[in-house]
């Protein structure tokens, strides 16, 4: 194939955004341009070597300014690669990745939006309370049941926005009610407040 920067997982994915956000690139750059570096990197023509993190030579890396991260379609079971060095990371997308499991899910003081739908989560939500100003968090389409599952979230002070649309816990009677009164600071819940006003009614306002 003559490609050797195939992107197969989510830690080669990881791996490659650190190696094309180093170097002498303004981080205003890094961070528009992410999207399209993760592209040419799967492009790369095998005999590309990286290049040589600027972290070797007394400084910080780039890509601990980039300020989003969409990894959706990625696969892996689950979090691997991702560390709390992405310090700076406010919104993450790893939608249909196939995760199973959230466990050394980092700490990222400033995450404020992440996009978990569509994957294979069943429990292990307390690894997301290391998530301080996490405001946003989308688990529809996973494998959630039961409220238990949801309990962990009570701890996530800043969260105002939860999707759990079209998991199995959404079928559970008074199920509105009854996760609003697990989650006091929630706000929207699949889209709508608790007098079933949307989301974006509330924006337009």
């Amino acid at each position: 194939m003559g490609q050797g920067w195939q992107i197969h997982n989510l830690r080669s994915w990881v791996n490659r955004c650190r190696y094309l956000s180093t170097g002498p690139v303004p981080t205003a750059a890094v961070n528009k341009c992410l999207g399209a570096r993760l592209y040419a990197a799967r492009h790369c023509p095998s005999n590309m070597q990286p290049p040589s993190c600027s972290r070797s030579r007394g400084s910080r890396c780039h890509w601990v300014h980039i300020t989003e991260l969409n990894l959706d379609n990625c696969k892996s079971t689950s979090i691997v690669g991702l560390t709390e060095e992405f310090e700076n990371l406010e919104v993450l997308s790893l939608i249909n990745v196939g995760l199973t499991s959230l466990k050394g899910f980092p700490a990222l003081p400033n995450l404020r939006k992440l996009e978990l739908s569509d994957n294979r989560i069943s429990g292990g939500l307390s690894a997301l309370t290391c998530l301080p100003k996490l405001s946003y968090l989308n688990l529809s389409g996973n494998k959630i049941k039961d409220l238990e599952t949801l309990e962990a979230l009570k701890d996530l002070k800043s969260l105002v926005n939860l999707d759990l649309f079209n998991c199995e816990v959404s079928q559970i009677e008074n199920y509105r009610e009854k996760v609003f009164s697990l989650i006091p600071s929630l706000v929207f819940l699949d889209g709508f407040d608790k007098e079933d006003n949307s989301e974006d009614e509330e924006d337009g306002k």
